[in-house]
């Protein structure tokens, strides 16, 4: 009877560190996969960043030398002080914007995610004995579990944290995976796009009427 107990506490022991075993792989194949979407996150953020710096800045330039080399035209001269409102404003918001960049620092963040991923995929590959029912090295699969668990709190402990967005868009499929797409997109990128549009449509707007009085001439 004891003998029959003594291997039922076996079974189950062994079934309950199989689960935990189970658990802790697939914890780490969520961390990676989020950790892979945040360095991507930060990636675009210093793209679609150093893009709205480079768009703002000469559109503010094309605008400023049409307002000093048409300075007579009618159209210059009738929205003189919105257009010079325009520069000063958007001179003011660039220069903001490119002290918030700095300080994000989005590319070595981008590094950072990139090699906690990496670090964790290499930890993933290590489990290998464990999901196997090998012991590895002649240690017990318990001794090997607990080391990969250090392992990965190790890894996590040492490292920047993901967004809560990244696990979302990253672990999730069909309809909520593009809702969570269009989320992270309203969220962090639009703004991107709002910048690209309003000096877009303020240097067309200068440029078509300058050229509109000019030809009018």
């Amino acid at each position: 009877m004891s003998v029959t107990n003594e291997m039922s506490v076996k079974f189950f022991k062994g079934v309950k560190l199989k689960s935990q075993i189970e658990d802790l792989y697939r914890r780490t194949g969520f961390t990676k996969e989020s950790c892979f979407h945040a360095s991507r996150r930060m990636k675009k953020h210093d793209n679609l960043s150093l893009m709205a710096m480079t768009t703002l800045s000469f559109g503010l330039i094309i605008v400023s030398m049409m307002s000093q080399v048409y300075e007579d035209n009618v159209f210059i001269v009738r929205h003189n002080r919105f257009i010079g409102f325009s520069i000063t404003s958007m001179s003011v918001f660039a220069l903001a914007f490119s002290v918030l960049v700095h300080k994000s620092g989005f590319g070595v963040r981008a590094e950072g995610y990139r090699k906690q991923a990496m670090a964790i995929s290499d930890l993933r590959i290590s489990f290998r004995p464990l999901l196997e029912n090998e012991s590895g090295d002649g240690r017990s699969r318990e001794e090997i579990y607990s080391e990969k668990s250090e392992g990965y709190a190790k890894i996590l402990n040492g490292n920047i944290v993901h967004d809560q967005i990244d696990y979302l868009v990253s672990s999730t499929q069909g309809v909520e995976k593009r809702y969570y797409s269009l989320k992270l997109f309203l969220s962090e990128f639009f703004w991107y796009w709002m910048v690209f549009i309003l000096i877009f449509l303020l240097v067309v707007w200068v440029f078509s009427g300058v050229y509109h009085e000019e030809m009018s001439r």
